[in-house]
């Protein structure tokens, strides 16, 4: 398979980074078998020859089948995969620097709080307080400690995850760079937060996600074995997807956008913001935060009654397709 960056002037993959990051990933992770081979790249001329996975499903199209059992089998397959790449990665073994500085949810949320902060009055939304502005610095500590750092994909996502046999293969790294490994994964205690085709997923479904995942990174991560440990952990990644989601608040809150468009946004922010708090207080973090987030999530519900009733994977929902 021949992958090129894109020459129209604008857009994600037009940065010259894009695929640079993608080589570099695909390079580390070939003895791994956890991404496509790659046979040959130019980063002068932006091209990289790859493995072509024949056979292979994305988890999306296992979601969007009649069977949950399957459906839930491959969550904990992605959730693995991710796992894996984060333990194979760790530490020394991948730069402190970026890869891929155009990236979102680099090193610091500093900049989407005070865009969270501007928007929640502009829509007489409820504000943060003092007292949670005051834990930002603690989380932006958190999110550069080097512990924590591997390699990680930033679109941890079923669109993402190949199944072939008993093969889990992950693609598309453009947004790959050394972070905190809970901004992977804490996309699954956050049921995949920027998701394109996001959807509801059970309590049950989260946790067998977030579970196979601490389970894999174990090993080169020992500590989060440790409740104490795991779950605040956790919390940093949880809260830097949150903050970085409520930036698009007006977005979100756009009356003039598409009835099916605005219903998906709204639900999706809404049950983001839930799980956050709920991430928070398993792990007895980050206490100002959750709090001002209990209640913002409170006051969105209640003024936007549709984001309580959200759409559900098809394998969920007895294949049916309604909502989709």
């Amino acid at each position: 398979m021949v992958k090129t960056r894109r020459h129209d002037g604008s857009g994600w993959g037009y940065d010259p980074c894009n695929l640079i990051a993608e080589r570099r990933a695909l390079e580390l992770l070939g003895p791994t078998g956890l991404a496509p081979r790659i046979y040959a790249a130019s980063d002068e001329i932006g091209v990289i020859v790859m493995e072509d996975i024949a056979g292979a499903r994305t988890v999306e199209q296992v979601l969007f089948g009649a069977d949950p059992a399957a459906a839930r089998d491959a969550l904990a397959r992605l959730a693995t995969a991710f796992g894996a790449m984060h333990a194979a990665t760790a530490g020394p073994r991948v730069d402190a620097e970026p890869w891929n500085p155009t990236a979102p949810l680099m090193q610091e949320v500093r900049g989407a709080w005070d865009m969270v902060i501007r928007a929640a009055r502009a829509l007489s939304l409820p504000a943060p307080t003092q007292a949670a502005a005051g834990e930002i610095a603690h989380l932006d500590a958190a999110l550069i400690d080097p512990a924590w750092r591997a390699l990680t994909h930033g679109d941890a996502f079923p669109s993402n995850t190949l199944l072939v046999d008993d093969r889990t293969v992950l693609i598309d790294f453009e947004g790959a760079n050394p972070r905190h490994i809970a901004i992977d994964g804490a996309g699954f205690a956050l049921a995949f937060p920027a998701y394109r085709y996001w959807a509801d997923l059970s309590e049950d479904v989260i946790a067998a996600m977030t579970g196979a995942w601490r389970a894999t990174i174990e090993p080169a991560f020992p500590s989060v074995a440790n409740d104490a440990v795991f779950w605040p952990m956790l919390a940093t990644g949880a809260l830097a997807w949150t903050i970085a989601r409520l930036s698009r608040l007006p977005r979100i809150a756009d009356d003039s956008a598409p009835m099916d468009e605005s219903r998906r946004r709204r639900s999706q922010i809404v049950h983001m913001t839930a799980l956050a708090v709920a991430t928070c207080r398993t792990g007895d973090a980050y206490p100002s935060i959750s709090a001002w987030l209990g209640a913002l999530e409170a006051a969105m519900r209640e003024r936007w009654p549709e984001a309580s009733e959200p759409r559900r994977f098809p394998a969920f929902n007895g294949g049916s397709r309604e909502g989709w």
